[in-house]
């Protein structure tokens, strides 16, 4: 049987076997990929793990000699830099193991999409086709749900449209972190029901931040408009004893950065119904 052929980086040719894989007298003739790249790094990594007799090298990093090692290593630092990679690499397999074993908390919905009739009512559908009443296109909302279930590229792009906007990065919420837990793993509560106290009081602050997004920090409380906001929002229960050190800031113990304030009905990334937010 004729050896299937491969174009190589050089513009020849290389033999490959009836699996696919490269022969051995051609591996030196080009760079290798990104998948040969990862498998020489995964070896690297696996043999410094391992100690004589082929056993796992355990908590403490050891040499071939089985102890640690002062050489100079060409790091300038008198310390052993393969050790220190092994010892790296331990710890971040034994932290994520450790949170693999943590509870991936439930979705919480609020229920405000069981609670209408109308499709998508009080949810997300920007950039979706509506009607003159503003009301989404069922079709298209169930395509956008059927997406977000199934997490498929594919699904996503048959997602209709009702004009030149485009969803914002739809596919985010699929991918994964190298630092910390996965985010799935973090819980989130329930947005507030469209027809409660806590979410008029989300939109109005909202709308007070878009009004007033030019007024400086320093200003707060001391220009009509962040004054009036302060006064207004405290009606609010979640909002008692605002004041200017606090107005449209996070609510958190020793926090004083800019509060993240998104249009609850909006794009919570980029833009309000009434216009551009500020955010952190």
């Amino acid at each position: 049987m004729s050896e299937d052929r491969h174009p190589a980086g050089s513009g020849q040719e290389q033999p490959l076997t009836q699996t696919g894989e490269v022969t051995p007298s051609s591996v030196g003739a080009r760079s290798p990929g990104r998948r040969g790249f990862l498998l020489g790094v995964g070896g690297l990594a696996a043999a410094a793990l391992v100690g004589p007799g082929g056993r796992w090298s355990g908590s403490e990093p050891t040499t071939s000699a089985g102890a640690t090692s002062t050489r100079p290593g060409g790091s300038g630092f008198g310390l052993d830099v393969e050790a220190r990679r092994a010892r790296a690499l331990q710890l971040r397999i034994t932290t994520a193991r450790r949170q693999l074993g943590d509870p991936f908390p439930q979705p919480a919905p609020n229920g405000d999409e069981d609670r209408y009739v109308i499709a998508g009512l009080a949810n997300f559908t920007k950039a979706l086709p509506h009607n003159d009443l503003g009301e989404v296109d069922p079709a298209a909302y169930r395509a956008l749900l059927r997406a977000l279930r199934s997490g498929r590229p594919e699904d996503f792009r048959r997602i209709p449209l009702g004009g030149s906007v485009k969803l914002v990065n739809p596919e985010g919420a699929f991918s994964f972190e190298l630092q910390g837990p996965d985010p799935w793993q973090r819980p989130l509560a329930p947005p507030p029901r469209i027809d409660s106290e806590a979410f008029a009081g989300e939109m109005t602050e909202c709308y007070w931040l878009a009004l007033a997004r030019d007024v400086p920090y320093a200003r707060y409380g001391q220009e009509p408009i962040t004054a009036a906001a302060i006064a207004d929002l405290r009606r609010f229960a979640d909002y008692q004893g605002l004041d200017t050190r606090t107005l449209f800031r996070a609510t958190d113990p020793g926090r004083s950065s800019q509060r993240v304030v998104n249009c609850p009905l909006c794009d919570p990334l980029t833009f309000c119904l009434r216009g551009p937010l500020t955010f952190s």
